[in-house]
């Protein structure tokens, strides 16, 4: 997860984060020192850099035949 990156750099630099960075460091999971950091990641994605590309649909879809 995005929120995940700038603890890594700390702790790749040897620098503690700031205690109100949520994120947690990859490097355990980049050395083989744990397979997991987490239970679930959230992802988002957005559209709004290119509209176009953002399909909306109102009401329910009907079935192609």
């Amino acid at each position: 997860s995005y929120v995940d990156l700038f603890p890594t750099i700390c702790d790749v630099a040897g620098v503690a984060p700031p205690s109100r960075i949520e994120g947690r460091s990859l490097r355990p999971l980049a050395t083989g020192a744990t397979d997991a950091i987490r239970e679930e990641v959230i992802a988002e994605v957005s559209y709004h850099a290119a509209p176009e590309r953002c399909k909306s649909r109102v009401g329910p879809i009907a079935p192609r035949s």
